[in-house]
């Protein structure tokens, strides 16, 4: 028997798992696409323990082969991490998550580390029935890679099984795609998603509605100072004072990830002020600052919160393409001043 008890959410795709373990009928090649921080990762990683774990209920946690799973050090474990930094496997196994702190989403996963993943293959798995190789944002293989893969996966080796994890499927060539079995996951319901052991005093509604369902989400909130940031985002607005605006970011992000959530956050303040403006009041997301919003709603203008979201879109567009915080930063203090 498979059940996925330590998994929050996602029942039909865990049934669907359990069926297939179950009766070994496990593809070569899965795609798991959906939002970030869902979970897709680490049920990859409960199938691999569950098709080897040596208990009757499936996984078991306790039997030698899923404790290896759990700590990252099984030997048919592969995991293909962008850039391959020397340490990072180290670093997984240490933190015990598969995504360790120094994990850089913005590198490539190159031909080199796919040609060696190949030669890894020719051999039979050590000592589980089945060989798992997860890639770890699967959308960081380059196109040369994919290309490379994509011959493995046209003749897959005998007792192993493919997991191909990404947040933007649109950058899978469909080549892949088309030889993959296909599983979307979406965000969490919110009584899923109350289950997990927050440690916060946020309320969990706020938590819920600004990670859009996603535990991961909500966990980089609460390890960053995005949280905070958001009543100086309102009291420079409310003074019109773009300078204190940009120190305010500047002092609190610190890195591109934190740049393309802060845009995020910046983005669902702004429709925030928007929604306080028309009456519009419990759709806000930011729940714990309604009466801020209310108040920096009251005296902007239509225009004006229109303009913020208007410039928070533009600024989207130019951190993805250039991934200059500064530049943001002025695209975005702009609009303070009308």
């Amino acid at each position: 028997m498979v059940k996925f008890d330590s998994v929050i959410g996602h029942n039909r795709i865990k049934n669907y798992f359990s069926r297939l373990i179950e009766e070994d009928l496990l593809a070569p090649t899965y795609l798991f696409y959906g939002p970030e921080g869902v979970g897709k990762s680490s049920f990859a990683l409960e199938i691999a323990k569950a098709y080897n774990c040596e208990a009757d209920v499936k996984p078991c946690d306790e039997c030698p082969s899923c404790k290896k799973f759990s700590k990252l050090i099984h030997p048919d474990l592969l995991i293909v991490y962008p850039s391959k930094p020397e340490n990072l496997r180290s670093l997984a196994i240490e933190q015990g998550k598969l995504k360790p702190d120094g994990f850089d989403p913005t590198k490539n996963i190159t031909i080199d580390q796919v040609r060696e993943l190949q030669a890894e293959l020719t051999r039979p798995p050590f000592m589980a029935k089945k060989r798992f190789v997860l890639f770890i944002n699967a959308d960081n293989l380059n196109v040369e890679a994919q290309n490379a893969l994509l011959k493995t996966l046209e003749e897959p080796p005998e007792n192993s099984t493919f997991f191909l994890i990404t947040s933007n499927i649109g950058k899978i060539l469909p080549t892949i795609r088309s030889r993959s079995r296909l599983i979307k996951f979406s965000g969490l319901k919110f009584e899923e998603f109350k289950t997990y052991p927050f440690r916060t005093t946020y309320p969990i509604t706020l938590l819920y509605r600004l990670s859009e369902g996603s535990i991961g989400k909500a966990l980089k909130l609460l390890e960053t100072e995005l949280m905070p940031l958001r009543i100086d985002i309102l009291n420079s607005l409310l003074e019109r004072d773009p300078d204190a605006f940009m120190n305010a970011v500047r002092s609190r992000i610190l890195n591109r990830d934190e740049a393309q959530d802060f845009l995020k956050m910046y983005m669902t303040l702004s429709r925030d002020l928007l929604l306080a403006k028309t009456g519009c009041e419990n759709l806000i997301s930011n729940v714990d600052l309604k009466t801020l919003i209310k108040t920096a709603a009251r005296k902007l203008s239509y225009r004006e919160i229109e303009t913020l979201i208007f410039t928070g879109y533009e600024a989207e567009k130019y951190l993805s393409r250039y991934m200059n915080l500064e530049s943001v930063l002025t695209i975005l203090a702009g609009s303070f001043t009308l």
